[in-house]
């Protein structure tokens, strides 16, 4: 009997597919976000959350901080979460109380984004070993990609299409750390150096 190549399907096959269905998920969640807007729904904006952030006290500015990232970088939530600029707000206005509270501001940042893709990786793992019964392949190069990758809701999903594409949780945290620390040290620079021209 003859097999044909084109039409027996590998594991790898399976696999890219699972990963592939990560970001299909982020994109319907993203449509829905967009179609409640459109149905008329209230949704946080830009507006209650300028005016959310500049009615924080300082004293409390970094648990709001470190909530605010965790849950956008959360998978699935952090779509529908408006972190993005009121991450960015929180250091800007951090900066008012000097550099020292700045830098404090950025590392709880960085740390509550570590932590949320902690949580996506082990959550992803878990359902990847129980649910998919895959296994992780330690030779699976893991890939940083921070350049496309550098906003919380889509390293997110990224986080969680390496782990259910079969690549092993330690690397993709590892990778996912090192790309967080480049990016909170590149936003951190940046807002930084934007607060003397604003």
């Amino acid at each position: 009997m003859r097999y044909n190549v084109r039409n027996v399907i590998t594991f790898k096959d399976i696999k890219t597919e699972y990963s592939g269905l990560v970001w299909i998920i982020s994109g319907l969640i993203f449509l829905l976000y967009i179609v409640l807007i459109m149905a008329g729904q209230i949704l946080p904006g830009a507006e209650k959350v300028v005016a959310y952030a500049t009615s924080i006290p300082p004293s409390y500015l970094f648990g709001v901080a470190f909530l605010v990232i965790f849950f956008e970088g959360l998978y699935i939530v952090g779509t529908f979460f408006p972190g993005a600029g009121l991450i960015l707000l929180l250091a800007a206005l951090s900066g008012a109380n000097g550099a020292t509270f700045f830098l404090m501001t950025s590392f709880v940042l960085f740390l509550g984004w570590s932590l949320a893709g902690l949580v996506n990786i082990v959550l992803a793992s878990l359902y990847y070993k129980n649910v998919l019964k895959g296994g992780h392949d330690d030779d699976i190069e893991v890939h940083g990609r921070a350049w496309a990758t550098w906003l919380p809701s889509f390293r997110a999903s990224y986080e969680v299409a390496q782990v259910v594409d079969g690549c092993n949780p330690v690397k993709v945290l590892t990778s996912s750390i090192r790309v967080k620390a480049i990016v909170c040290f590149v936003m951190a620079l940046i807002v930084f150096v934007s607060t003397y021209f604003i």
